[in-house]
């Protein structure tokens, strides 16, 4: 059955995906049906663990479904009753998920009993559960043989921030549009030119082309034997060019 909001999803799937969906006449269903129902369902449940985790598992799974799909202009999750998805699920209480944060459930009623008092019918995954569930009230951790944290932390679980789909969508939409921008900036420097670093050379002073020229002067006459005595910093660079003297005092 459609909301009133999907009434143009036939119209959208009829175009897109060339499927022709056509109208049923609408079920029934009274309220003692319904509660029937519903009544039969959580029992299932809570017979079983299994059951009870696989219902769970299958809302989740459906709501993000409905959330990622492509038509997201017709469904939107905030105008989807997720109290009534809950009970024709037959879940017992509603599951902790960024979906349900600020949305009205007083309308559903949860089931009013010790969720840990429901086992699995599996003997092997009830004694390995039961363990676990020791373990939990003496140290406030629930054990997880599959997980090993860092330093030998082996079976703590490490608690998530759960985040809506949507936001972590919008981030990732948005990184990598920076990415492109960047990518695309690059691209545009390269074919230019623009923006490419060059060495500056550094500019000569006037008193430094002075101390040169006096110094290839000095060179010049140690060459020709003019020049006995030299400043120890002189002699420091010119033995730094491979060329080794000592200083020769006057006789």
């Amino acid at each position: 059955m459609l909301m009133s909001n999907e009434d143009a999803y036939p119209c959208f799937i009829k175009s897109n995906q060339k499927v022709l969906l056509e109208e049923v006449a609408s079920l029934s269903i009274t309220e003692d049906t319904f509660q029937s129902v519903l009544t039969s369902v959580r029992e299932l449940q809570l017979n079983d663990r299994a059951m009870f985790d696989k219902a769970n598992r299958a809302f989740v799974s459906y709501v993000q479904a409905y959330g990622k799909h492509e038509c997201s202009v017709l469904l939107q999750v905030k105008d989807l009753d997720l109290v009534s998805c809950a009970l024709s699920f037959g879940l017992l209480r509603l599951p902790r998920m960024p979906e349900l944060k600020n949305r009205k459930v007083e309308h559903f009623t949860a089931v009013d009993i010790d969720f840990n008092t429901i086992g699995y019918k599996n003997p092997q995954r009830e004694t390995k559960r039961k363990k676990c569930l020791r373990v939990y009230e003496q140290t406030g951790e629930w054990p997880d043989a599959k997980f090993k944290g860092k330093g030998g932390d082996k079976g703590k679980r490490k608690k998530k921030q759960t985040v809506a789909w949507s936001e972590k969508k919008a981030k990732k939409e948005a990184s990598q549009e920076k990415r492109a921008k960047r990518k695309e900036v690059k691209q545009m420097k390269e074919e230019t030119g623009v923006g490419r670093k060059r060495k500056k050379r550094s500019e000569v002073s006037e008193e430094e082309l002075k101390e040169m020229a006096k110094d290839i002067g000095l060179l010049r006459k140690l060459k020709k034997k003019k020049v006995r005595e030299l400043n120890p910093l002189l002699i420091y660079f010119i033995n730094r060019r491979g060329i080794h003297i000592k200083q020769t005092k006057n006789p």
